[in-house]
């Protein structure tokens, strides 16, 4: 029997696209850089805002410079995360739903700690634990803040699941040995996420509650 649901943030449970590209985009202009489109920047997500900059500088762009970029665009993205930024549509009614048959419940992002504990706090009061990129956890997909959560919540893996976007999730799951379920309204499609070891995925927030209604009512 499922225990503990461990979320992705974006492109998970958070559209956070429109406001990273527009904090990308304003930095980007600011130093001098050539933009990108959304298109351009959704693909660059998953690993945490250090490599989201790392992927949108030029190759030149290192050392003392390229810290100046990634601090400015931290500040930037800080002031102004919640210009765009929603809950995916019902995904607020499926935690509700699950925290109301037992579920506990937490989020592991590789967006820089800060930001997921103020974005967890303002939509997310369902959730036990929060956690973001800490310099005492290593960043997905390594297993640390996941196995962090499950330590803190006293769960053993075999009672927990992850959901999540990305193949990064993929993998984290698998590093954390814990059952997956990838969700296709993020910022990965189908094809994509089956060749990435895909085995559950759920086009929508009530086939999402139906599948880990029934991981809860499983007997091991």
């Amino acid at each position: 029997m499922k225990k503990v649901v461990v979320w992705d943030l974006d492109g998970t449970i958070l559209d956070t696209l429109d406001d990273l590209a527009d904090s990308v985009n304003f930095t980007m202009e600011y130093f001098g850089f050539a933009k990108f489109d959304v298109g351009e920047i959704r693909k660059k997500l998953g690993n945490g805002v250090k490599d989201l900059i790392q992927k949108s500088v030029p190759s030149d762009c290192v050392g003392d410079k390229f810290d100046k970029v990634l601090d400015f665009f931290k500040k930037h993205y800080f002031q102004n995360m919640n210009n765009k930024t929603r809950p995916y549509r019902g995904i607020c009614e499926v935690m509700e739903k699950l925290k109301n048959i037992g579920y506990r419940q937490a989020i592991v992002s590789n967006k820089f700690d800060d930001a997921v504990q103020e974005l967890a706090k303002k939509y997310y009061p369902f959730v036990d634990l929060a956690v973001g990129e800490r310099k005492d956890l290593k960043k997905k997909p390594c297993p640390d803040a996941v196995n962090w959560v499950l330590s803190k919540l006293k769960c053993d893996k075999n009672e927990a699941v992850y959901v999540g976007d990305s193949e990064v999730d993929l993998q984290t799951a698998k590093n954390s040995e814990i059952d997956c379920i990838s969700v296709l309204w993020g910022f990965r499609d189908r094809d994509f996420l089956e060749k990435n070891g895909a085995v559950i995925l759920v086009d929508n927030p009530n086939s999402l509650f139906n599948v880990l209604a029934e991981m809860r009512s499983l007997d091991d």
